[in-house]
């Protein structure tokens, strides 16, 4: 029994099977499960073998008492376990998803090529354990026109700004514990991603530089989505990809930076930050008020 008490926020602990165990009072224990019928449609082999259940998403945790505090605020707190490995050489993901805007307006690619106003809802993640590679891609209709492979080591943060798409991957070599803060009601937009089989880019394991732009390098191989036009990848840290918008930096810097500083042994848990401020999360409720440093993904 994993014990994440400390770097999660919440009496939290990962179990032999790689399930959560959540105590009473603190959301639902069961999670709904990612198969690997479910995923064949965004893998990069659809008849790969591999894992019957490759990920568990418990949604809406949170203590009771601390409801009240976060509650108001319209977000919702989610924890998701994803399991090491790779199926048919592909490492470990998420299905890959948009998000709608406040509008109500479609949050996948726009049916017109070109800029759009409205900017749909961001989402915040936080690395419990393990290690995240988070590949986001924006939403034009005629393909990507930027894409970025962040790599998050635990006790960071990831932002991903509105009219961005995103995959979690795990990198391995344990199972990757993270959580996110996120507008409370949305429904998620899956379509784009099972029409062209998953993101515009894939990761396997193994060696190799793929097709990257800059970083470390020998840690996996990249390989591009044949069914998207060609776009650059950015392969970027957390503190780095933080710098690019002002909302990114400013929770990269209250987990990671404002933790030490307060005399904690590690980083903030992002939890803690959403129940004893959660007016720093009204960006993910009002993404169109907030200055994002020419980061919002086209559409």
């Amino acid at each position: 029994m994993l014990d994440l008490t400390v770097t999660a926020g919440l009496p939290l602990a990962l179990d032999g099977g790689l399930r959560l165990v959540v105590p009473p009072g603190a959301g639902n224990e069961r999670p709904a499960v990612r198969t690997l019928g479910e995923m064949r449609p965004y893998l990069a082999d659809p008849d790969a073998h591999g894992p019957a259940e490759m990920y568990f998403m418990y949604r809406d945790l949170g203590r009771s008492a601390d409801r009240d505090a976060y509650g108001p605020f319209g977000v919702r707190f989610d924890v998701t376990v994803i399991i090491p490995g790779a199926v048919s050489g592909e490492l470990v993901k998420t299905a890959g998803h948009y998000h709608p805007a406040p509008s109500g307006q479609d949050g996948g690619p726009a049916t017109t090529p070109g800029d759009r106003v409205d900017v749909s809802f961001p989402e915040v993640y936080g690395v419990i354990h393990g290690r995240a590679h988070y590949l986001l891609q924006d939403g034009r209709v005629d393909g990507p026109s930027r894409a970025f492979l962040v790599e998050a080591e635990a006790g960071e943060v990831v932002l991903v700004p509105p009219n961005f798409g995103h995959v979690t991957i795990n990198p391995g070599p344990g199972p990757l514990v993270m959580a996110n803060w996120v507008e409370a009601s949305f429904a998620s937009v899956y379509g784009p991603y099972a029409e062209r089989r998953g993101a515009c880019y894939y990761e396997f394991a193994g060696a190799g530089e793929g097709g990257w732009v800059g970083g470390k390098g020998g840690e996996g191989r990249v390989e591009p989505n044949p069914r998207y036009p060609a776009v650059p990848l950015e392969r970027l840290s957390a503190p780095t990809f933080a710098a690019l918008c002002p909302p990114g930096e400013d929770l990269w810097r209250a987990v990671k930076l404002d933790g030490r500083a307060s005399g904690r042994s590690g980083p903030r848990p992002l939890y803690d930050l959403g129940v004893t401020e959660p007016q720093r999360l009204t960006f993910l409720t009002r993404p169109a008020a907030y200055d994002w440093g020419g980061l919002v993904g086209r559409r």
